[in-house]
């Protein structure tokens, strides 16, 4: 969301200046001080109340806040210095104070959606514009729970199936992907809007926990049980099973949560036990960090400099990739837990987690924010999205009790984005 400011100029000093010699001089009088040789004002000049109060620096618009967020500037478009041209905010009515713009609001975090039928667990924005976000089945007979937002109207989409949702990702433009509990694999057609379910072979007891692709032939899935992990993928035509035992020592890995990467054959796989896979277009190679807990989301920058996964409780933890393949923690001291992380097309970074908790990585590294959001401290965020400006969305909410439910949605930015839900048939 863009936030948009408008900068009234007023009328010089100087030519109020000349307007008011012209009046005198017909008048046959000159104010103290001025020459009747045309000189401009002096600085005491300005004062008189002929003229017009003077601007103080303390009046001067600089276009933004005092600076608590990093990424306020970027949503702004007015970047009038202190240091620029006092007479750009001179009020044209005489004894009249300098009217300088208002900044634009700090960006927060609001609460968009709360207390819904089933536990959000993944958002993103797809390259149209509208906002997905998908969950679990909310048990009133219309399946999982995936919302769309068009920048104005939420709308709740039926599936056709039954089952938890846990990722949404859009492979190629109007080809959005699901995945879930037992193998559950969607794709949507936003065209048609048509749900399509892909049958890879159902097992109640493996959960496909995240998917990723570049194209819509080209595409992963990833997920497993409490003994193993499994990944799978998709030609364009069919899926089938790779064998992951393949993969490093061959000893069974264990569940893999999340697959992402820049491009097809540089992408990284997250799991548990620390564990993470790269895949470089012929080959996978198995990394391990310096941690045995498990890491639940990893992502990074368009051109794939930083590569950074989260996961793990009490504490969280934060691990970020080196080119060399050695990867190093880089969390902040305190965090309860961090499910989430994502960094938007501008390099803006944030990661959520337990407690409603939200982290966002300045200057000095990551920071958890005072986010405000107290109220919902007792539910969790399991995934975030960051846009093109650097606002967030994050989805979560019941995370420890079954059914998951008590669905969260929360925003961080200038807007507010909440409104009602509507459902199709």
């Amino acid at each position: 969301m863009n936030v948009k400011s408008e900068t009234k100029r007023s009328t010089s000093v100087a030519a109020r200046w000349c307007v008011a010699m012209i009046c005198l001089m017909l008048a046959g009088a000159m104010p103290s001080g001025c020459s009747t040789a045309g000189d401009p004002p002096t600085a005491a000049d300005m004062t008189n109340d002929n003229l017009g109060d003077p601007i103080s620096a303390g009046n001067a618009n600089d276009g933004a806040p005092d600076g608590n967020e990093a990424n306020v500037n970027e949503n702004n478009s007015d970047d009038n210095a202190n240091g620029g041209d006092v007479n750009s905010n001179q009020n044209t009515g005489a004894g009249e104070n300098a009217n300088a713009a208002e900044p634009p609001p700090d960006p927060t975090w609001k609460i968009v959606h709360r207390g819904l039928p089933s536990a959000l667990l993944s958002v993103r924005i797809v390259s149209n514009g509208d906002l997905y976000a998908v969950g679990t089945d909310s048990l009133d007979g219309d399946g999982p729970y995936v919302l769309r937002y068009d920048g104005s109207e939420w709308t709740r989409l039926t599936t056709g199936v039954e089952g938890d949702l846990w990722w949404v990702h859009e492979a190629a433009p109007g080809d959005i992907w699901m995945c879930g509990a037992a193998r559950l694999l969607l794709r949507y057609r936003p065209s048609t809007g048509a749900f399509e379910q892909f049958d890879i072979g159902e097992n109640d007891l493996e959960t496909l926990y995240g998917i990723w692709g570049v194209s819509a032939g080209d595409i992963w899935t990833v997920g497993g049980s409490v003994t193993r992990g499994v990944l799978f993928h998709f030609n364009g035509d069919a899926w089938s099973q790779i064998d992951v035992t393949t993969i490093g020592d061959g000893s069974i890995l264990p569940t893999l949560f999340k697959v992402w990467g820049p491009a097809a054959d540089d992408f990284f796989i997250v799991g548990g036990g620390g564990r993470t896979l790269h895949y470089d277009g012929a080959e996978f190679t198995l990394e391990l960090t310096d941690t045995q807990r498990s890491l639940f989301t990893v992502h990074g920058d368009l051109g794939g400099d930083r590569v950074i996964a989260v996961g793990a409780a009490q504490p969280g933890e934060i691990w970020e990739r080196a080119e060399d393949g050695t990867w190093t923690e880089v969390s902040p001291p305190g965090s309860a837990g961090i499910n989430g992380i994502n960094i938007g097309p501008s390099g803006h970074a944030f990661a959520v987690g337990v407690e409603a908790s939200t982290f966002r990585f300045e200057s000095q590294g990551w920071v958890e924010q005072d986010n405000g959001l107290t109220d919902v401290s007792d539910l969790a965020f399991h995934a975030v999205w960051v846009d093109a400006e650097g606002n967030a969305w994050a989805v979560g909410g019941d995370l420890v009790n079954k059914p998951l439910s008590q669905g969260l949605m929360a925003y961080y930015g200038t807007g507010d984005p909440s409104g009602p839900i509507a459902t199709t048939d």
